[in-house]
């Protein structure tokens, strides 16, 4: 990720705690410089130190 230019969100849910981190108009790779995406991550975390985690890339707009 390009340093700065990602927005993060924390929010916890009873005892879960849920993170977001996304950056919208970046290449897809080094090869594809001019293909831009929107790239999200998602971290969940539970009591018992549980980690799930995923990422997206999309053509849609995050915000």
């Amino acid at each position: 990720m390009k340093d700065g230019l990602t927005t993060e969100i924390e929010y916890k849910d009873g005892d879960t705690v849920h993170k977001f981190r996304f950056i919208n108009q970046v290449p897809l790779n080094a090869s594809n410089q001019d293909l831009l995406v929107n790239f999200v991550e998602y971290w969940e975390t539970t009591p018992k130190k549980k980690v799930l985690h995923f990422s997206w890339v999309t053509n849609i707009q995050v915000t």
